[in-house]
């Protein structure tokens, strides 16, 4: 008996809703509204975020993919880049949660623009917050893009043509007692 008095007043609450156009509709926007405000709030752009960078080459090639990321830097202002000496000194502070990511140029990384041998960059990100690391991975990622496409101009004369440059990227969580990553070693 007490199921048939519920399920006529949830009869009733229906028919009133269906016919009150301004209650659909309350209904429908004002959830959606919600969405957005607390989306806008909560998420979309990042600022400050810290990289580090490691050149292990130190030459012309190495010296553009740097003055790429300063780039990065001074345009949206997404992320500040620290530079590094050495590749253990930078996964220490990614370890120790100072950066976020760390973008590695190897030593063979000229040698290997100029034999048109695939040459690589490595990023190790810090992946404990999936929305910077994506953010991260989207700005090198086009970095790496444009380097690649054709120049139209010096790179033509050099007879560089395409570089075919890639990114290995890293994702690690730095928990306590973690190996160290080499860039080198993984795929």
């Amino acid at each position: 008996m007490k199921i048939y008095r519920v399920t006529a007043l949830i009869e009733r609450d229906m028919r009133k809703f269906l016919r009150s156009p301004a209650q659909m509709m309350a209904s429908m926007v004002f959830p959606l509204l919600q969405l957005v405000v607390l989306g806008y709030a909560f998420g979309g752009h990042i600022k400050g975020v810290t990289v580090a960078v490691v050149d292990q080459d130190r030459t012309a090639e190495s010296r553009e993919v740097k003055e790429m990321i300063a780039g990065i830097r001074q345009g949206p202002q997404t992320f500040n880049v620290r530079e590094y000496n050495s590749l253990p000194d930078a996964i220490d502070d990614l370890k120790s949660g100072f950066v976020r990511g760390v973008i590695s140029i190897p030593h063979d990384f000229s040698r290997r623009v100029y034999q048109q041998d695939r040459p690589q960059i490595a990023l190790v990100e810090d992946n404990t917050d999936q929305f910077i690391s994506s953010e991260l991975l989207e700005r090198v990622q086009q970095m790496v893009d444009q380097m690649n496409a054709p120049d139209s101009g010096q790179g033509a004369e050099r007879g560089q043509g395409e570089r075919a440059l890639t990114i290995r990227t890293i994702a690690w969580v730095p928990l306590p007692g973690d190996p160290d990553p080499e860039p080198s070693d993984r795929a």
